[in-house]
């Protein structure tokens, strides 16, 4: 029920939301069911239904706790923002995380990106909607990644570990990006 609610809400309050344009900077995160044209072709519709119920209630439950909307769902992958970079990420691999240890197991990929959007009706817009996405389009099976140049902004957090990725992407309509995954620092001890 509260599933339901957290959807009926967020579709109520984006609505709501005219353009806004001087918008400040923030947070877009996608996250994306890993080889889900396979998945959907070997699982049982039943089950392939559950794990689409499981994947959009855990992306609602956790992007609203870090105090983010999700934008839509689009397929199998789910777009949200935040207002800053910390809860973007950190949103991202908790999904991920969740989804790892899920029956039956679904393993993601993602990216988020910090920049200026513009919101209309609901919706954003915008370069950084672009490169989130199109980082989202190359991260790999059970990766969250961002753009390189954005990981100083992650340099004082200790709970997070930045990884190199092995090479520059050159992504339609944004460019050659180098790009850094991210992932929990492992515990002390």
């Amino acid at each position: 029920m509260l599933y339901v609610w957290r959807l009926h809400l967020f579709a109520t309050f984006g609505r709501g939301i005219g353009a806004d344009p001087e918008h400040a900077d923030q947070a877009v995160g996608f996250v994306d069911i890993s080889g889900f044209s396979h998945m959907s072709k070997r699982l049982d519709p039943e089950v392939l239904a559950q794990v689409i119920e499981l994947f959009e209630y855990e992306v609602v439950d956790v992007v609203s706790a870090h105090g983010g909307r999700v934008v839509k769902f689009i397929g199998d992958e789910a777009f949200f923002v935040l207002d800053n970079l910390v809860d973007a990420v950190d949103s991202a691999l908790e999904i991920t995380e969740r989804l790892a240890v899920a029956d039956p197991a679904v393993a993601l990929h993602g990216a988020v990106a910090l920049g200026p959007t513009v919101t209309i009706a609901g919706d954003v817009f915008g370069n950084t909607v672009n490169l989130a996405k199109r980082l989202t389009d190359v991260a790999r099976k059970g990766k969250v990644i961002m753009p390189k140049d954005q990981a100083e902004l992650l340099a004082d957090r200790d709970d997070f570990e930045i990884h190199r990725v092995g090479r520059s992407f050159e992504l339609k309509g944004v460019g050659r990006t180098s790009a850094v995954s991210v992932t929990r620092a492992a515990a002390p001890g």
